[in-house]
């Protein structure tokens, strides 16, 4: 859980519509049971709502301070892969392993049953997603239940682009501090990352013993070969060259209400 010490709200910019805003603001209502979820359907393309994602990171452990440090845990944070397996994630700290959640399917259904399962109540969506024909729910155990479910638990929803440029925007997260990018690198070549704490093992959290470290390890080896290495660095280099001159990461966001049926 090292991103309970490695980002920090000082560090990113909010801006919501034409005026600065707060994590509050881009939160609304958040409670220390907030869950992030966030639908990826191709390789790394979650990485075009990085800052959101990490974001809610910060919200999780400024709600609840103690969670950094006296009552340690990792932040409650999901990624649905819908469709295929869309490259490891753990280093931005979906840990344990059930947080990367992987589903064949891509059915409405399936993919709101698998959001209700883990009471999911921010979610991010790949831009124009069309959630399919939703008259499959009626194939379900009940017609209506599990669109009713999500509807209750579900607080903000956001469309985001892989390329970090959403269509019709009115959310903007920018920062220039190298944090935000760590886990980006980290995640593109995790092979590296796998190396490096095997020779020099990093601080463990909370109640870690050295066995979690090389838990963590011994199952990312396993994945090394889900996305291609070859596309991971291509996908790195683009987002090298997208920084502006002063390293500025900036990506878009559109909102999505509750009239609209934030839906997959």
């Amino acid at each position: 859980m090292h991103v309970a010490k490695q980002l920090a709200e000082k560090h990113l910019q909010i801006k919501i519509g034409v005026s600065d805003a707060s994590l509050a603001q881009l939160f609304p209502e958040s409670h220390k049971h907030d869950r992030f979820g966030l639908i990826v359907n191709e390789p790394f393309g979650s990485l075009g709502a990085s800052l959101l994602l990490q974001a809610a990171i910060v919200q999780f452990f400024k709600v609840a301070p103690e969670r950094r440090f006296s009552a340690a845990v990792y932040p409650e944070i999901y990624l649905f892969h819908v469709g295929g397996r869309h490259g490891d994630h753990s280093v931005f700290d979906f840990w344990p392993p059930r947080k990367e959640v992987f589903l064949a399917d891509n059915s409405p259904l399936t993919v709101v049953e698998a959001l209700n399962d883990r009471a999911i109540t921010r979610l991010a969506i790949p831009d124009g997603t069309s959630g399919g024909d939703t008259s499959v729910f009626a194939d379900g155990p009940s017609t209506w239940a599990e669109q009713a479910a999500a509807r209750n638990l579900l607080v903000s929803c956001f469309a985001y682009s892989p390329e970090g440029v959403t269509s019709g925007a009115d959310v903007w997260l920018q920062t220039s501090h190298g944090s935000f990018e760590e886990n980006i690198a980290a995640t593109l070549d995790i092979g590296a990352v796998i190396g490096s704490v095997q020779d020099v093992p990093p601080e463990l959290p909370g109640e870690s013993q050295p066995v979690d470290n090389d838990r963590w390890a011994a199952i990312a080896k396993l994945r090394l070969g889900e996305v291609e290495y070859d596309y991971a660095r291509t996908i790195a280099d683009r987002r090298l060259r997208s920084l502006d001159g002063n390293g500025l990461r900036r990506e878009s966001y559109r909102r999505i209400s509750q009239k609209k049926r934030c839906r997959y």
